[in-house]
């Protein structure tokens, strides 16, 4: 089993690696590979707040971009697994903008699961519909940029994570037409958007507590 967590603007942070470190000792000994793909060529950023880490994201990178980024990442471990030759080292890829940062262990599989925070669900959306992408399933937490691309329809199994409100449009709109997709199953949940990370002002230990025990069962 492979499992890759796709952050959101913040990137890879101390609170982060801790949730994979939970996540990793959940799954089998004998089975996971545990990656993290980030927009900062795993690079700890260190910003100040969310404006900060919004600015330097639009600037610097753009969902776009770090879309691609995650393409070329889950291709080449899609040929990779195809071949049945374990990765040579961390370096997945020679992106611009980050590495895949491997976190467990070296162990090969077909399965492969994603999971995406903000803009990293959004940028797996954006990818839902590729038929070159051995994924089996992807859970995606509060991906706002996603009302913008209901056009795409999941060739695969998803859970779209939605919070209870977002200051820019219509949660209940956006759950309506998502639920309209075949692949895919919404879960409203009580809480705002950024609540699985320390680092957002929306954070919210309960909600971090419960998502984190659900998604070891789950993946």
């Amino acid at each position: 089993m492979s499992v890759y967590l796709v952050t959101d603007i913040f990137g890879i942070t101390s609170t982060l690696l801790a949730m994979v470190n939970t996540l990793n000792k959940a799954l089998p000994d004998s089975s996971p590979l545990i990656h993290i793909i980030d927009p900062y060529q795993g690079q700890n950023m260190n910003f100040e707040d969310e404006a900060a880490a919004y600015t330097h994201f639009t600037e610097e990178v753009g969902l776009e971009k770090y879309t691609q980024h995650l393409y070329s990442i889950l291709v080449l471990a899609n040929k990779t697994r195809l071949s049945k030759t374990p990765p040579a080292t961390t370096q997945t890829t020679q992106s611009p903008i980050d590495q895949s940062l491997l976190l467990s262990k070296q162990q090969q599989s077909t399965q492969c699961t994603v999971i995406g925070f903000s803009m990293g669900a959004s940028a797996i959306w954006a990818l839902s519909d590729k038929s070159d992408l051995n994924i089996d399933q992807a859970f995606y937490f509060y991906g706002s940029q996603i009302r913008h691309s209901m056009d795409i329809n999941p060739i695969r199994k998803g859970t779209v994570i939605l919070p209870i409100s977002e200051p820019h449009f219509d949660v209940n709109a956006l759950q309506l037409k998502l639920e309209e997709k075949n692949m895919l199953s919404v879960i409203r949940c009580a809480y705002y958007h950024g609540f699985m990370n320390q680092h957002s002002t929306n954070f919210n230990q309960h909600a971090y507590n419960h998502y984190t025990h659900w998604l070891s069962e789950n993946i």
